[in-house]
């Protein structure tokens, strides 16, 4: 499976397009799965309205969220994507080089409920 980052965080597009014109062009002519839609950089959330461009310009595609996610946010996000990916927030203190704090998995776990 084919998950590309629209607009990803750590690069700039050669031709700048709209976001709904990258992730329909993605999905169709890149050939991807499912399209992520990430923050500015690793642990910052993405901006809830590029995720709902997303989900409006590709509406029965796979919409994950690529960084940022919280307890705190997630439910916000998951009325619109499809399923996150997550990685800081679940570190300990949100450490990027910390191991996992299990307290953080289970408080995401139960936001996700």
């Amino acid at each position: 499976k084919i998950l590309a980052d629209v607009h990803v965080k750590h690069a700039a597009p050669l031709a700048p397009l709209p976001l709904e014109i990258a992730a329909r062009d993605t999905l169709e002519r890149g050939l991807a799965d499912a399209l992520i839609v990430s923050g500015t950089g690793t642990g910052v959330a993405a901006d809830l309205a590029d995720v709902e461009r997303v989900r409006a310009a590709c509406p029965s595609a796979p919409v994950l969220i690529g960084s940022g996610i919280t307890a705190k946010n997630v439910g916000a996000y998951l009325r619109f994507a499809t399923g996150v990916i997550v990685g800081t927030s679940l570190k300990k203190a949100g450490g990027i080089l910390q191991p996992v704090d299990i307290r953080r998995v289970a408080g995401l776990r139960r936001a996700m409920n």
